[in-house]
């Protein structure tokens, strides 16, 4: 059962909304290297408004449910991002503008900060969204029957795609001159 919703923005919403236009304006004004110590705080200040609007649309957020849990998102957020910065070095579908201004261990230091409100940043937007109402009332027309194929063998299929993705991975990596080699 869903609690009742509040009709104030708890503290920490307006103390995100004060992080987001101060970190946003010294973002876009700002000459120079600036995301490296404007990032964190402007997504902070992202997650804390936007898990205050959820809890003001439906009385309770992530934050208001479980402060443990929405704080371990944070350091979860940076080592899953991580992967992505993996594939990235195969794919260079992104850079980092400024990145030679840091020696390795700053740049790694400072990309986890970053990177640590991913997670949290998705979470609670889906949170926000899902209290919408008019977004509930879409239903797909498609119906998926339950299957009668016996789970083993389910799992055996998942396992075996699994493990072809990941021989695939390794082999993308392998050699990063040559991507016509992966058929």
């Amino acid at each position: 059962m869903m609690a009742t919703p509040s009709r104030k923005l708890p503290i920490y919403g307006w103390f995100g909304v004060g992080l987001v236009v101060i970190f946003w304006a010294l973002n876009w004004f700002l000459v120079g290297l600036r995301t490296h110590w404007g990032f964190f705080p402007l997504w902070l200040g992202y997650c804390l408004l936007v898990d205050a609007l959820v809890f003001h649309r439906k009385g309770n957020s992530m934050l208001s449910r479980s402060p443990r849990h929405f704080i371990l998102l944070f350091f979860i957020s940076a080592p899953a991002w991580w992967l992505f910065e993996l594939l990235n070095i195969r794919t260079q579908n992104w850079y980092y503008d400024g990145r030679q201004f840091f020696t390795d261990i700053q740049y790694a230091a400072l990309a986890s900060i970053s990177f640590s409100t991913v997670m949290p940043a998705i979470f609670c937007t889906a949170e926000l969204i899902s209290t919408f109402k008019f977004l509930k009332q879409i239903r797909l027309k498609i119906k998926i029957a339950p299957t009668k194929i016996p789970e083993y063998k389910i799992i055996l299929f998942a396992f075996i795609c699994l493990e072809n993705s990941f021989l695939k991975f390794l082999k993308f990596f392998a050699d990063k001159t040559k991507l016509q080699d992966i058929p």
